[in-house]
């Protein structure tokens, strides 16, 4: 769960990064890719110019390392990050790989010992992550980031550097058309039911995602409904105390912050469902929650396992 503290967006990108670090011996650097060749990449911070084929890379931000994991490459390297950010068998592949700093505290001795041919990253504004520190180390590229979706253009920026553009394409393209299918097969339900996405905190709060947010995305590109309570939310989360529960009232579905390797809601929410409150809301009635498994979809194959929950689970119900 992010912090409450974290409400503008830009937190909340930034605070995606500080969940759960990971440590160990680096991984055996991939082969290199077939279509890979020098490149220079326009960035916020100038022109950069790329190797072709980089084999030790570090990545700066949940959203360059899964990108990268979404087509077969396991940095050398990593920012600490977060388990809900990513699928299970992500987290397993970085058990192994040493973790260089958190957010704004980078380890930069730890970046040179692992001798990386590439550093890549997200430009979230207003965190310094030290550019003339890294590309002093090896040639950096840092994302401009601002917005939840920004992850499937970082997903194909990124794997364009590593000469993997045609199974990112390939990620995209079965994402879109999975998309468009569930938009067309469910559209009368989608139609009829306003969804909520909901999660609770540990101080007595809760709070709503809304339509431009990393599940919100997801649910934008079915073509779902959004209860009032979400609808008046960009991304990040509003608060609101458990009297303010008839909030949810107009959602005819609710969809909960989970975990990607359990059925359970996390704990802040877990408070949330066992309020009183909680049971006399209409879709708790109706029996229309659902524990959403990846909350925070970060890259294509996390979003694609959100199509398979909704398609299993929740959009039959609608």
């Amino acid at each position: 769960m992010l912090d409450k503290t974290l409400r503008p967006l830009l937190g909340v990108l930034a605070a995606l990064l500080l969940v759960a670090g990971c440590s160990g011996g680096a991984p055996t650097p991939e082969p290199a890719a077939a279509d890979a060749a020098p490149r220079t990449v326009q960035t916020g911070d100038g022109p950069v110019e790329v190797p072709a084929n980089p084999q030790r890379i570090v990545t700066l931000h949940n959203y360059t390392t899964t990108a990268l994991l979404d087509v077969g490459v396991t940095p050398v390297g990593t920012i600490q990050v977060s388990g809900a950010t990513m699928l299970p068998q992500f987290t397993r592949a970085l058990s192994g790989v040493p973790t260089v700093g958190q957010n704004d505290q980078i380890d930069y001795e730890k970046i040179a010992s692992l001798q990386p041919d590439l550093i890549v990253g997200g430009a979230v504004p207003g965190i310094d992550y030290g550019y003339d520190k890294l590309s002093a180390i090896a040639p950096t590229v840092m994302w401009p980031m601002t917005v939840p979706a920004d992850w499937k253009r970082v997903s194909v920026e990124t794997a364009g550097l590593v000469g993997r553009t045609a199974q990112i394409e390939e990620l995209r393209t079965r994402y879109d058309q999975r998309a468009a299918d569930l938009r067309s097969r469910f559209a009368t339900g989608l139609a009829r039911t306003p969804v909520a996405l909901v999660l609770g905190y540990d101080d007595g709060t809760f709070g709503s995602n809304g339509p431009e947010s990393w599940g919100g995305t997801v649910l934008s590109d079915i073509g779902a409904r959004f209860a009032s309570v979400s609808a008046g939310e960009d991304a990040a989360a509003e608060y609101y105390g458990y009297d303010q529960l008839p909030r949810l009232d107009d959602a005819g579905a609710i969809l909960l912050e989970g975990s990607p390797e359990d059925d359970r809601p996390t704990a802040g929410t877990q408070m949330l469902v066992d309020q009183p409150l909680w049971r006399n809301r209409p879709a708790v009635r109706d029996g229309k929650t659902f524990v959403l498994h990846n909350f925070y979809p970060l890259h294509y194959g996390q979003a694609l396992a959100v199509l398979d929950q909704l398609e299993q689970e929740v959009l039959p119900k609608l």
